[in-house]
């Protein structure tokens, strides 16, 4: 940048930084400049010149996800203890929009970030090749890019998803349901894969003769209405349906009732959500301990735990979505 400017890499240097001996003219070059070349920050090497501690960034796909609120509240409640700012940018599902978020997050001088990883982002992900070049410490929430566990800067935080899947089994067989449908979650995503596999081997150990599954989104209501004329087409009548979210458990509860079945059909959602969210009926669901996460996850990068990797625990909520088999 210096070289294309005719500028010396100390003029360079202060006018990134807004210093008030560089002219404005000056200034808004280098800007022009640096938005051309694409240029970002370095937080993590500018915070080893200075001594300052740098911020935490917190990526997600969606604030409006499920969780996404009480996992980023978790975040500043940790980041509050130390005194730390708290950056926050979103990432859509693609990874390049991922990547440009996090290249947002080291804009605002993150030099640790907590990310909310997205099931349609693939294998290979250019933030994970960006994270380890600048050494900027990871702590991926819930899904987890196949790849990261390479990087010894990547750690995880999770809810057991697996055990999500068994403690719905174990509600529908403890009201006397045997044939069970299941809206899973697309299994590229490792929390969904991990429901499923929860959810297969609790219904195999309660003898269920089968399992009828539709995959979806188990953040949509609307794939949940979908889903249920399929369900509702299998050769064994389904007596509940477990679900991998509570938005795609609420869909699946308002087609059975547009098809007068409500009633007649249990359903059993993931998450916790829908809880005092003015959700009718109340979900029977599994609580997700989102604040925790977050929490847990701002804590191991704060401590400079590396690539470490933890679950959580999760919790039954019974509800009147879930009845005694008919």
């Amino acid at each position: 940048m210096a070289e294309a400017l005719g500028l010396s890499i100390n003029a360079i240097s202060k006018a990134l930084r807004d210093a008030p001996d560089i002219s404005e003219a000056t200034k808004a070059r280098v800007r022009r400049e640096a938005a051309r070349m694409g240029y970002v920050p370095d937080a993590a090497a500018r915070r080893l010149r200075t001594g300052s501690g740098g911020g935490i960034g917190f990526l997600a796909p969606d604030l409006g996800g499920p969780g996404v609120v009480e996992m980023l509240r978790g975040v500043e409640r940790a980041a509050a203890q130390t005194g730390l700012p708290v950056a926050v940018a979103t990432a859509g599902t693609q990874a390049e929009s991922e990547w440009a978020g996090f290249r947002r997050l080291l804009g605002q001088q993150a030099t640790r970030a907590v990310i909310v990883g997205s099931p349609g982002i693939g294998q290979r992900s250019p933030l994970l090749q960006e994270a380890a070049a600048r050494q900027v410490p990871l702590v991926y929430l819930n899904q987890f890019p196949a790849t990261a566990s390479q990087y010894a800067n990547v750690g995880r935080v999770a809810a057991d998803w697996a055990g999500a899947g068994r403690l719905a089994v174990e509600g529908v067989a403890s009201r006397g349901h045997r044939n069970l449908g299941y809206v899973a979650g697309r299994v590229s995503g490792s929390a969904w894969a991990e429901h499923f596999q929860g959810v297969m081997a609790a219904a195999e150990g309660a003898g269920f003769p089968s399992v009828h599954t539709v995959f979806s989104d188990p953040e949509s209501a609307e794939d949940g209405r979908a889903a249920v004329a399929e369900l509702l087409s299998g050769p064994n009548r389904i007596t509940a349906i477990v679900c991998a979210g509570d938005q795609v458990a609420w869909g699946v509860w308002r087609g059975l009732g547009e098809v007068g079945c409500r009633g007649q059909i249990a359903v059993v959602g993931c998450g916790g959500i829908s809880r005092g969210a003015g959700w009718e009926p109340r979900l029977a669901t599994v609580r997700i301990p989102w604040d925790r996460l977050g929490q847990r996850a701002a804590e191991i990068l704060l401590a400079g735990a590396g690539g470490t990797e933890e679950r959580l625990p999760v919790e039954w909520a019974d509800g009147p979505s879930l009845f005694p088999a008919r």
